[in-house]
């Protein structure tokens, strides 16, 4: 999975437009997220949080750290903080400035988990890159 993302975050232009797509997601209005199908199922937003913060953070640690490998864990902490405070500060526009949205605390736990995972994720590979 690494090794794809790698390939793709190449360009800068793949972990800007997804960190700009997730801001826009979360900061639709309530009354335009679907209810049925697959929205309808209890939770699925936790999952979809814990993705997309996690690409957040692992897009960012692979572009930065293929310009400067030799900071590459100093990525790893500033894109996984990046991401939980990311996670933070829109649900806080959620809960003041976008209609029918709410304040969840437990997406902001999805969030955290998604950014820590996919930095465990990275390290691990860099990690192993770094041994070879």
């Amino acid at each position: 999975m690494v090794s794809l993302i790698r390939r793709f975050s190449r360009n800068p232009y793949v972990p800007l437009g997804w960190t700009i797509l997730t801001i826009i997601l979360l900061c639709l209005p309530g009354s335009a997220i679907p209810s049925v199908g697959i929205y309808g199922l209890s939770n699925i937003d936790k999952l979809v949080h814990f993705i997309l913060f996690g690409v957040i953070a692992i897009t960012w640690m692979t572009y930065t750290s293929a310009r400067s490998p030799l900071r590459w864990r100093q990525w790893i902490i500033i894109f996984c903080l990046f991401s939980i405070v990311l996670g933070i500060v829109l649900e806080f526009v959620q809960l003041y400035y976008i209609p029918n949205r709410d304040f969840d605390t437990w997406d902001i736990v999805a969030d955290t988990a998604g950014a820590v995972v996919f930095s465990i994720l990275f390290f691990n590979a860099e990690r192993r890159k770094q041994v070879k």
